[in-house]
């Protein structure tokens, strides 16, 4: 693997021409006190929140909704198969189509999930369409968040800032499935999370659409 790193990844040219904003001042405080820097971080830290929120519980949920055991494993299942095709196709539009239509309509998935969710009381088809929105949205979303921000993010801190922003993340992964379970134990429901994400979700959307303007 390492000789095929040395082999196949190349650095730049210093005076490479690249989309990614270069500004005056282009030290690492600076790009992460931006608004871009804020804005991005701010709504990938709630949509990992509620996200991670779902997966970990997403079995029990739908244990609670009427499944088997077997089958809410089989259909919590399609999440993981549906992230790996939200990913691709967000790969293959996000070289056709312009970034903020699409992103908006990417980043509208985990509230249609969300929602289905909430007015689910039954195994049938609603919770099942929720897993695979939840699914593409997991798959599509953090890939177009990176998009995003290799595109706005100050260029010659780019790793490094990213790398901050990924901590972050990291960090809103152990929330997420912390906050679903503090709801459940004081409620006995998931219904009390469900309601938290969707105004969460809601203000995440907006920052999300704010910060996928083109350059």
């Amino acid at each position: 693997m390492f000789a095929l790193a040395y082999l196949l990844l190349k650095d730049e040219p210093r005076g490479h021409d690249t989309k990614s904003k270069e500004r005056p001042d282009g030290s690492l405080s600076a790009a992460l006190r931006s608004p871009t820097f804020l804005l991005l971080t701010a709504a990938g830290s709630v949509f990992i929140t509620v996200i991670y929120g779902f997966n970990l519980h997403l079995v029990a949920i739908l244990k609670g909704l009427g499944f088997s055991l077997t089958a809410a494993a089989t259909v919590a299942g399609f999440a993981g198969v549906s992230a790996v095709v939200g990913r691709l196709l967000t790969g293959l539009l996000l070289d056709r189509l312009p970034t903020r239509p699409m992103a908006v309509g990417i980043f509208m998935l985990p509230l249609l999930a969300i929602a289905l969710f909430w007015s689910a009381n039954e195994a049938n088809w609603v919770p099942m369409a929720a897993v695979i929105l939840l699914g593409l949205s997991l798959g599509a979303e953090t890939d177009i968040i990176a998009f995003v921000a290799s595109r706005q993010l100050e260029a010659r801190v780019f790793a490094s800032s990213y790398a901050v922003a990924a901590a972050v993340f990291g960090a809103c992964s152990a929330v997420g499935p912390l906050l679903a379970s503090l709801a459940f134990d004081s409620t006995h429901s998931y219904k009390a999370f469900f309601s938290c994400s969707l105004p969460s979700d809601f203000v995440r959307h907006g920052l999300d659409r704010h910060a996928s303007d083109e350059t």
